[in-house]
């Protein structure tokens, strides 16, 4: 959430569109006129928005698949035309159905290429002239399939969840500039892109790989059956979209705090909601499981004898990556200690410690006065029991029976 630039709407203001020819793009234009603003309009191919221009109406041929560089050269004709560009709209984008194991690596550079590489080269583009003026909106057309995917539409869903991640940072990163970076998550409307004649529809259920058929024949039968006949009204869509770019027809509570993420449709706003229902309940499902202590060890358990000397003990278990340096590098000089002091010690530096933080799991002593067992949380995060061998002074030979490196002098 984000305060916006401009509390009041400013009266006009200079659009830019991709994707003009057919659908949601189309429909932008005269919405965008309607309110008194001026639109560049562009297309892959010229002739597809022709008919568009007027005064307030350039129209231009651009491609988002083009270079970075090709990119920033249109943009500087536009805003010379203009004056100006203050909200850039990626509606370019198509859909490209199969299943995984049939779609190459064409086809996957194709369909990221247009949803997502072209709309994060365009507004790299245009953030230039934003930042130098500190406002701006930057429009990025979502879609359901972002939030749930479905079998043999899994290359479409993974470009707009893609796209939800990339707006949701460049959110991050400009908003502090007074810019605003919005997706429209949209539901079914009445558009070209589902049309199953598209050469992009990659069913083909008679080819390909017998074991997909059924799935690809469904898929296929619910864009024949959904194709033009979806409830969105897409010029009722564009309209909303126009009214909170410019934060018109919107309460006050809600101008003052405009997400991220904004829901286009009944449809969006059902999908999305159970998307984050079926989430929390998975949280709370699985709660158990991923909130296990991945940093802290286990507690292997420790034998310690009474009265053992407590740093032979310790060099003794850290030569055997038994017990965390970091305690033994704490403990003073050589003496002799009752087993309980050993627990009370080493049950301190676990709970006071940063060491507590990576090992601790507590440690427990029984009730026995003579023996007591302990659980030491080791080094090496094994589980191991080790016993304790008293220190008679002599390093060498101590570290013989722990079967621990020779050192040349006693350690102080």
């Amino acid at each position: 959430m984000k305060q916006p630039e401009e509390r009041l709407p400013r009266s006009s203001r200079v659009w830019l569109v991709t994707g003009c020819s057919s659908g949601l793009g189309r429909a932008f234009v005269p919405a965008i006129v309607a309110c008194g603003d001026k639109v560049i309009a562009t297309a892959r191919r010229l002739s597809d928005i022709q008919l568009l221009a007027s005064d307030n109406v350039r129209c231009m041929q651009l491609d988002v698949t083009q270079s970075q560089h090709v990119l920033d050269g249109k943009l500087a004709e536009d805003v010379s035309f203009f004056g100006d560009i203050d909200v850039l709209v990626n509606n370019a984008g198509f859909v490209w159905s199969g299943v995984w194991e049939e779609l190459g690596s064409e086809a996957v550079q194709q369909q990221f290429e247009t949803n997502v590489f072209g709309a994060m080269r365009l507004s790299r583009s245009v953030l230039p002239y934003m930042r130098c003026k500190s406002s701006g909106t930057i429009i990025f057309l979502g879609s359901i399939a972002g939030w749930l995917a479905i079998a043999a539409g899994g290359l479409y869903s993974a470009s707009k969840f893609a796209l939800e991640g990339a707006v949701e940072a460049l959110d991050s990163e400009i908003s502090g500039m007074g810019i605003r970076a919005h997706i429209m998550v949209l539901g079914e409307f009445r558009t070209k892109i589902l049309d199953p004649s598209s050469p992009k529809a990659n069913f083909k259920t008679i080819q390909g790989i017998p074991a997909y058929r059924v799935i690809k024949q469904e898929l296929q039968d619910a864009h024949m059956q959904t194709h033009g006949r979806q409830l969105g009204n897409p010029e009722l869509a564009v309209q909303r979209i126009v009214d909170f770019v410019r934060m018109e027809n919107l309460p006050p509570d809600q101008i003052d705090q405009l997400p991220v993420r904004i829901p286009i449709g009944s449809d969006a706003v059902d999908v999305m909601r159970k998307k984050c229902e079926d989430t929390l309940g998975l949280l709370d499902s699985w709660a158990d499981f991923a909130s296990f202590n991945f940093v802290k060890a286990a507690a292997p358990i420790i034998k310690v004898k009474e009265n053992i000397n407590l740093k032979s003990l310790l060099l003794g278990a850290l030569r055997t990556s038994i017990i965390a340096p970091e305690f033994v590098a704490k403990v003073g000089p050589v003496a002799l200690a009752p087993a309980e002091e050993v627990v009370r010690a080493y049950k301190k530096f676990l709970e006071e410690d940063l060491v507590g933080d990576r090992f601790g799991q507590g440690v427990e002593c029984s009730q026995d006065k003579n023996t007591t067992v302990e659980k030491f949380p080791l080094g090496n995060g094994g589980a191991s029991e080790a016993s304790a061998v008293p220190w008679d002074g002599n390093v060498k030979d101590f570290h013989s029976e722990t079967n621990g490196p020779e050192l040349a002098t006693p350690i102080d």
